[in-house]
């Protein structure tokens, strides 16, 4: 690009033409024209980005250094607000007993052979100890099947005797 863009006002229009669409394009020679048309801008352009090449990143550095370390005091004040209203052994004492009882469940089961056949089990228990209740149950579905279907008879008639007297 330097070594174009120095020799570029000695070239006649026609050469920088062909030579731009040769590097750029048809579609992009017209910005490469502009580019070295203006060749000293770019070069100031380039010498302050140059010369100020790795001040962004430290004033970075220093930036995130701080909201670190902010973030960091945050971060440990709120430690210590759930440490102080958080007495976080009773709580893991619930948990591994909660624990236990959960693995002497399953050995039981185990015992049994398995869910099936407790829930077979616990299910002959349930209707035993419930029969009443669901025959009941079952009884008063029943009625209430019987009443619906009177109900939708008596409006059957009652749609037949509307029509009858509108002669629909």
């Amino acid at each position: 690009m330097e070594e174009i863009g120095g020799r570029w006002q000695d070239l006649t229009r026609e050469q920088q033409i062909n030579l731009a669409q040769t590097m750029a394009g048809q579609r992009q020679y017209s910005n490469l024209i502009a580019l070295f048309d203006n060749f000293e801008s770019y070069n100031k352009a380039l010498a302050t980005a140059q010369n100020a090449e790795g001040t962004l990143a430290q004033q970075q550095d220093i930036a995130m250094e701080r909201t670190t370390a902010h973030l960091n005091i945050l971060k440990a004040s709120v430690e210590n607000i759930y440490d102080s209203l958080i007495d976080t052994k009773p709580i893991n004492n619930l948990i591994d007993g909660l624990s236990d009882v959960a693995n002497k469940v399953a050995t039981v089961i185990d015992g049994f052979g398995g869910g099936i056949p407790i829930l077979k089990s616990l299910g002959a228990i349930g209707l035993s100890v419930f029969s009443t209740q669901i025959a009941r149950g079952i009884n008063t579905t029943v009625i209430n099947l019987e009443t619906a279907r009177n109900n939708a008879l008596q409006f059957s008639q009652a749609l037949e005797s509307t029509r009858n007297v509108l002669k629909i």
